[in-house]
């Protein structure tokens, strides 16, 4: 499962060396979502989702920015062009898009088990895993990768702490 799947890079790297899994990317962003739909539309063991995995189910607006690979469920923080220097971090507009827990889509799509989990959510880390904490808990994601973000970029953005504690209280280990 691919959560912030953006432009695929990630899972088409992934299928190069196992070409028969089964592979479920997410992506709330528009023209995110259309190209990845365009990009992987040949390919049957791939299946798409415009939707954005949360800690509740329901509506969240999509913070579109001139940098697509920032875009994310928070805003921009306003020492995001302080911490990133040399990248323009400009809020463009925002999308309404459909908000659901991990553990719901898992439901939701007959998916018994997550041989592995990659997130890229733009600081939103903390609200999937709590929106994930079942599946943690009956021990239904074998591997968790995740692409985390320290310097101030977004406002309220998970902190390593958060991150850590809800991996800690169920058991599982960074390597």
């Amino acid at each position: 499962v691919d959560v912030g799947a953006y432009k695929g890079l990630w899972i088409s790297r992934y299928l190069r060396k196992f070409s028969k899994v089964f592979a479920y990317l997410i992506e709330p962003h528009e023209e995110s979502f259309v190209n990845l739909q365009k990009k992987f539309r040949s390919i049957s063991n791939v299946k798409l989702f415009k939707v954005g995995i949360s800690n509740i189910n329901g509506l969240k607006q999509v913070n579109v920015n001139s940098k697509a690979y920032t875009n994310s469920l928070l805003e921009l923080d306003p020492q995001a062009p302080i911490s990133w220097k040399k990248n323009k971090f400009e809020h463009l507009y925002q999308e309404k898009v459909e908000i659901i827990t991990l553990y719901d889509f898992v439901k939701k799509n007959n998916i018994k088990r997550i041989n592995l989990l990659k997130l890229d959510v733009q600081g939103y880390e903390s609200r999937v895993l709590e929106g994930a904490e079942m599946l943690l808990k009956e021990r239904l994601i074998d591997i968790l990768v995740l692409e985390v973000i320290v310097a101030p970029t977004y406002k309220n953005q998970s902190k390593i702490s958060e991150i850590f504690g809800i991996l800690d209280r169920n058991n599982y280990n960074l390597y």
